[in-house]
């Protein structure tokens, strides 16, 4: 996945152009609700002189809205 990036009060990685590339899996509960757990990790791929990167580890909840 390809997106824009603007630097805030976080890491500076570099330049606007980012990448993003992860794992996630996800159960699915008998009520329809969702618990998963992924990792990703977001570079410039060498675009600009400073790539830093960024790896991200999170839990995620689903719930349908019915």
């Amino acid at each position: 996945m390809t997106g824009l990036y603007e630097p805030g009060q976080g890491t500076d990685l570099g330049g606007p152009i980012e990448f993003r590339s992860g794992i996630e899996v996800m159960y699915e509960l008998s009520d329809g609700w969702r618990i998963g757990a992924g990792w990703d990790h977001r570079s410039n791929l060498g675009l600009y002189k400073v790539n830093p990167g960024l790896e991200t580890t999170f839990i995620r909840l689903s719930v349908p809205l019915r």
